[in-house]
This record gives structure tokens, C-alpha cells and sequence, in this order.
């Protein structure tokens, strides 16, 4: 999933392992009006090394239509959590 990799990486958090877990699947029509499929992701994330968040992640085709992150902890800019 390297949208929400990419997001983390981006913003100093870092993606739990092993959380990525598809939680809905549906076909819809996109804007330009052909089927494409809608996937909501949920997962877990840390912006300490010490407590765990959650997340979602939700796309049409490749697109992010939403995504949404639990209240965390802003990660000071020189701590590297990778």
C-alpha cells in the first residue's frame, strides 16, 4: 500500500507492520463514469515508538478519497522513526 507508506514516511510516522487490513471492497462509478473499485484499509501507525494509532485509508481505483489518522503526538522533526 504505498499511499499510506508514503503519507507516514513523509510526516515522520511510522506504519505498524503487519496492520494493513481491508475492511470494505465495492464496485462505484468514478467521474469520468467507468466501474472502479472502493477499497477501505484500516491500520496502525506510531508517532512515538511507544503508542500505537489507528488509521484509514480509503481509495477509488488509485485515487485517495479519504483518509483519516487518530489524534497523535506530532513527531519532533530530528527523531527518525525508521
Amino acid at each position: 500500500m504505498h499511499h499510506i507508506v508514503h503519507y507516514c514516511r513523509s510526516r515522520n510516522l511510522q506504519l505498524l507492520d503487519q496492520t494493513m487490513v481491508l475492511k470494505g471492497l465495492w464496485p462505484v462509478r468514478s467521474d469520468e463514469g467507468s466501474i472502479r473499485l472502493r477499497r477501505r484499509y484500516h491500520f496502525e501507525f506510531t508517532s512515538t515508538g511507544q503508542v500505537r494509532n489507528k488509521g484509514m485509508i480509503e481509495l477509488i481505483g488509485r485515487k485517495i478519497q479519504d483518509l483519516q489518522l487518530e489524534a497523535h503526538i506530532l513527531p519532533m522533526e530530528e527523531d527518525n522513526l525508521h
